[in-house]
């Protein structure tokens, strides 16, 4: 029980990354073009975001599993969502609301950052001095 509250808890801090990175892309879009850039950049943050928190809420829902075959299953199916997913919300933003590529881009990409840096942000020793 205690691996999965410290997953979970490394999960989060991966979204809140992932949250904090956008953000600031964004803050500095609005500095840079307009209001407007800002907003498009924060959909396409979410565009990164809302598909990275499904797949980490399935990850997490079968760590407990006894036998590998469920939890690579389980993982297989996440990620094939995950690509649903983010392929329908750039469709969704691109296709039908017809929003500019480069702000969506460079949330998108923005929030992929903090997957980069998520190896990082998991040794605890580097953030809190442990």
């Amino acid at each position: 029980m205690r691996q999965i509250k410290l997953a979970r808890a490394r999960f989060c801090r991966v979204l809140l990354a992932q949250c904090i990175v956008v953000f600031v892309v964004s803050c500095m879009a609005g500095l840079w073009a307009d209001g407007h850039a800002a907003w498009v950049v924060l959909i396409g943050g979410g565009i990164c975001l809302v598909p990275s928190a499904y797949f980490g809420w399935q990850a997490l829902a079968t760590s407990g599993a006894q036998r590998a075959q469920p939890v690579v299953l389980s993982l297989c199916k996440a990620e094939i969502v995950k690509i649903i997913l983010t392929v329908g919300l750039f469709y969704v933003t691109l296709i039908v609301f017809k929003l500019a590529v480069v702000p969506i881009l460079m949330g998108y990409l923005s929030g992929c950052l903090a997957f980069s840096l998520a190896p990082w942000l998991m040794n605890s020793h580097i953030i809190y001095g442990e």
